[in-house]
């Protein structure tokens, strides 16, 4: 008996064997996938991919569009003189009240205007048609502004860096130049404005004080230069063709 038992002993322990090394590779298949073949750490998760970080788009250009109180030349529609030779005279009234943080409403335009229309006859002898030398002389001696810079010959480059720099600029144009449907046909022949924006196009966006319908108004950058001409004199009727001969320039106003 103990013989037979014997004999069979190895064929047991055999089986025995083959049983435990199944189990162990059977095992081991089953495990191994959640390690080696989904590595979780390597996976985005469908929340990153739909829903993309606010940080992505941070560097998006926006417009730039500096908070330049808005005032027409003829604050209450009343289009006789002064007021219809007045550009000069607001645009650097809503250059004086940014800088200042003043409101600026229909009223104190035109109080402002007829004060600074006086000013100007009794220190250059008229008001009509100002250089953009004596619209700076204006800043300065009326307003209070320590520093004016009248810059000539310039580029659409050179606005828009003042622009950002926070820096709004008053700008001598051939008017009829700029095709402002909102003119009385065919414009005026000079006029002065402020350019306070950059759109992400790369346009301006001005206050037009030559219309009621001038806050925020956009001009394409190449429209916009291109009517740029400093009076060549003040005080004088200018013809056209003498203006569109005159310089480009743009008036800077510093903070006090």
């Amino acid at each position: 008996m103990v013989n037979r038992y014997m004999k069979k002993l190895p064929v047991i322990i055999a089986v025995a064997i083959i049983a435990i090394l199944g189990f162990y590779f059977l095992k081991t298949d089953k495990s191994e996938p959640k390690t080696t073949i989904t590595p979780t750490s390597n996976i985005p998760t469908p929340t990153k991919i739909l829903s993309p970080s606010p940080t992505v788009s941070s560097n998006t250009p926006k417009d730039i569009n500096l908070d330049v109180p808005f005032s027409s030349q003829a604050p209450f529609g009343d289009w006789s003189e002064p007021y219809q030779n007045a550009c000069e005279e607001t645009s650097a009234l809503m250059v004086s009240k940014y800088y200042n943080k003043e409101p600026l409403t229909r009223d104190i335009a035109k109080q402002a205007i007829l004060s600074v229309v006086d000013w100007e006859n009794k220190t250059f002898g008229y008001y009509e048609d100002t250089t953009s030398a004596e619209t700076a002389r204006v800043l300065k001696e009326y307003f209070g502004f320590k520093r004016v810079d009248v810059i000539y010959d310039i580029s659409i480059e050179d606005i828009k860096a003042q622009i950002l720099a926070g820096r709004p600029v008053i700008l001598p144009l051939a008017g009829q130049l700029l095709n402002n449907p909102n003119f009385t046909a065919p414009g005026p022949i000079y006029h002065m404005l402020v350019v306070k924006g950059i759109t992400k196009n790369g346009a301006f966006i001005t206050n037009d004080d030559g219309t009621k319908n001038g806050h925020n108004y956009i001009y394409p950058a190449d429209v916009l230069y291109n009517a740029i001409h400093d009076a060549p004199r003040g005080g004088q009727s200018i013809n056209s063709s003498e203006l569109l001969q005159a310089r480009k320039a743009m008036i800077v106003v510093y903070p006090n």
